[in-house]
Formats: structure tokens, sequence, C-alpha cells
């Protein structure tokens, strides 16, 4: 979350948002299953499917025909066990912002990301403890900063369920 500290910062932040290319997003999610990794051992790639808001209620869906463009990037980086099965994580890019996007292009390409109650495949009931939350992260974020015209600002936090791996 990025909160401006004046009217001009936040006009400056929000023209950067807008333009996509100045900010950078980048989210860790865990799914047990990736037919790009599993079935053709593709380590990255690029999700281009349409999404629309669906008949349900706070819920999205894909739409060939008159969906929105929705661009993700994805990587593999790392391979782990949940639940006593494997899984892996995928860093995940959002190029367009989508409400939903990565969780709706996640359950659309595989198993969904774990414990997404709204779209995934693998779904968790509600447990306080890590296990049962959904496992989608905000990990990274770059952006200009607004008065240092020559200065990008940089932030990382790795989830605290990534902690219980060996990765990368």
């Amino acid at each position: 979350m990025v909160f401006a500290k004046s009217e001009e910062a936040a006009s400056f932040l929000s023209k950067a948002w807008r333009e996509r290319d100045k900010v950078s997003k980048k989210y860790l999610a865990m799914v047990t299953k990736w037919p790009p990794y599993h079935s053709r051992k593709e380590r990255e790639g690029i999700i281009e499917i349409p999404l629309e808001p669906s008949e349900e209620r706070l819920k999205w869906k894909v739409s060939e025909k008159d969906g929105k463009p929705s661009v993700t990037k994805w990587k593999v980086v790392a391979e782990v066990e949940w639940d006593s099965s494997p899984a892996i994580v995928l860093e995940l890019q959002p190029e367009t912002g989508r409400t939903h996007q990565l969780r709706v292009h996640c359950a659309h390409i595989g198993s969904g990301i774990i414990g997404d109650s709204l779209y995934g495949k693998n779904r968790v009931e509600f447990d306080p403890s890590a296990k049962g939350k959904l496992h989608l992260h905000a990990w990274k974020l770059s952006f200009p900063h607004p008065t240092l015209l020559d200065q990008t600002r940089h932030f990382e936090i790795p989830p605290p369920w990534f902690d219980e791996f060996d990765h990368m």
C-alpha cells in the first residue's frame, strides 16, 4: 500500500500507476498444479486471457467475447511441499490491473492459488494458521519517487509462508 504525503505526490503516483510501465508489481503465489510447468517443463510465460465481471457478485470470469485484455507474466521460483503434497511457488507480474486478475488467471491455467475460496480448486477452509490463508502475496513493488525524479523506490517483503521452504 502506498500513501502520498502531498496532493502533488498523489497526482504524480496516480499517473505513474496509470502508465503501467513506470510501476512494477510482483506477487508470489503457491499452486499445486501448473500445466505449463508440470506437463511441458516451461519455467516462465505470459497469460493473456480477457476478463469481465461475472454475474456472481464480486467475481470475475474469463470472456473471450466481452472481456477486457488481461496480461500476467509468470515464472516458477520454487518447488515446495505443502500439506504433504508437492506444490510450486510462482512469481506473478500483472501487466494489466483487472480485479482478481491473478486469481482468475491461475484458476483458469491450473489448480488456482492455494487457499483461494473464490476461484481455486484447492480451496482451504478458514484456519487462523498460515496453512489456511490465501497463498498470494504482494512481494515486490517499484515506482518512481514523486519528487526525486531520477530515483526509483524499491520495496520487497517475502510472505510469511515463504520462510517455511527452501527456495531460490
